[in-house]
C-alpha cells in the first residue's frame, strides 16, 4: 500500500506521505557542481548524498568517460552494498564537468575486471 501512496499520495496518511516533492534551489558553482545524480530509495538506502558525488567523482577521475557506465557502477555497487530494494539511477552532466583522458580499459571497465579477479580469487579459495 505504501509503495503506491509514496508516488500518489495518500489522504490517510498524510503528513507523513505526501506526493508533493521536496526540493531546494541552489546556484550552481561550475566545478563543484558538474552532474546530477537521479536515483531511487535503492541507491540512497546504501549511500549519504556525499558518498554518492565522491563516487561518482572517483569513477570520472579515473578515466571514464561514458555517463550511462557510471550509473550502471552506481547501481552495481549499490547491489555490493546490500541494497534490498529496487535501483535505478541516472547521471546528467552538467556543461562544464570534467573528463580524464584516459583508455578503453579505465574507468569501469577496469572496476568490472578487478571484481572478477576478485570472486574468482574467493570462489578457487572456497
Amino acid at each position: 500500500m505504501l509503495a503506491v501512496s509514496r508516488a500518489l499520495g495518500d489522504f490517510e496518511l498524510k503528513p507523513s506521505v505526501s506526493c508533493l516533492p521536496d526540493f531546494e534551489i541552489q546556484p550552481r558553482n561550475p566545478g563543484i557542481n558538474d552532474f546530477i545524480i537521479i536515483a531511487c530509495d535503492g541507491l540512497w538506502d546504501v549511500f549519504s548524498n556525499k558518498d554518492a558525488v565522491d563516487e561518482v567523482r572517483a569513477i570520472i577521475y579515473e578515466g571514464e568517460t561514458n555517463i550511462a557506465l557510471i550509473a550502471e557502477e552506481m547501481l552495481d555497487l549499490a547491489l555490493h552494498k546490500g541494497s534490498n530494494d529496487n535501483v535505478s539511477a541516472i547521471i546528467i552532466k552538467l556543461s562544464g564537468m570534467p573528463f580524464f583522458q584516459g583508455t578503453e580499459k579505465n574507468g569501469v571497465l577496469q572496476r568490472r575486471e578487478k571484481r572478477a579477479l576478485v570472486a574468482e580469487v574467493s570462489s578457487d579459495e572456497s
